[in-house]
């Protein structure tokens, strides 16, 4: 998958390549209930972010944000930082799932509810 120039200023949190086992078959490597919402960064184009519960190095429920059609999570550290050095923000109608799995901060800026 094509990186924009900004996102590939910031290292992936992970390899790409992640261990699987463990989870059912026919589930996929990421399954589990989720939704998508956009990350929007001034400049470049829209990229889309995957909501799961269900991922090998996490939690179960904890949820995770992944790059659609894709592993790389978008961490709190690396939103972050792209919020502040290029404005970035995610639109979603679920705030409070997109919060809990960028981290603690229940008052995350940058999370645009819609």
């Amino acid at each position: 998958m094509r990186r924009s120039a900004v996102l590939r200023d910031f290292p992936s949190t992970h390899s790409e390549h992640t261990e699987t086992s463990g989870w059912r078959q026919g589930e996929g490597i990421f399954g589990g209930s989720g939704f998508t919402a956009p990350l929007d960064i001034p400049g470049e184009p829209v990229r889309t972010l995957r909501w799961t519960n269900r991922h090998p190095r996490f939690p179960p429920g904890l949820g995770v944000l992944l790059f659609r059609h894709s592993s790389e999570i978008l961490d709190g550290a690396r939103f972050r930082t792209l919020r502040d050095t290029h404005g970035a923000w995610i639109e979603t109608d679920r705030p409070v799932r997109v919060r809990s799995a960028l981290g603690p901060t229940p008052e995350e800026t940058g999370i645009m509810e819609v």
